[in-house]
């Protein structure tokens, strides 16, 4: 008799285990591959309305979010090597910068990620010659 109650508790737990696990996997199918796009990018730098994971802006707000967001993405690439223009370009020259190469790159460049099309637009803007020394943390 206990030997039949456990098995019964335990197929129901697992039941539970199960249950719980499926909805992240099915919300982990609907998530798509481009979270924020490059043509949303130029969308938010004319300051147009964007959707960046379901919060909305428009105007001045999405201005600053895609300067922010090119900012951020070459301090990163700074940081990693990949770009030597960090103390002498000046920010919004590079924010203008990257708006004008993801114009003229073509509907495929404004398809993929804004990440990459920006990475694409700092390599091309200051490449870095040399490959990155490493920083000691203090």
């Amino acid at each position: 008799m206990k030997k039949a109650i456990c098995l019964t508790l335990w197929k129901s737990m697992m039941l539970l285990c199960v249950a719980a696990y499926l909805p992240t996997a099915a919300a982990a199918k609907l998530r798509p591959e481009v979270v924020f796009s490059a043509d949303q990018l130029l969308e938010a730098l004319r300051g147009r309305q964007i959707n960046y994971l379901h919060i909305f802006s428009s105007g001045n707000e999405a201005v600053a979010f895609a300067n922010g967001y090119i900012n951020a993405v070459a301090t990163v690439e700074a940081r990693a090597g990949r770009w030597c223009g960090m103390m002498t370009i000046k920010p919004h020259e590079v924010v203008s910068r990257v708006g004008d190469f993801i114009v003229a790159s073509g509907a495929d460049a404004k398809n993929q990620a804004a990440d990459v099309a920006v990475a694409q637009a700092l390599q091309q803007l200051r490449p870095c010659t040399q490959p990155a020394k490493k920083r000691k943390r203090q």
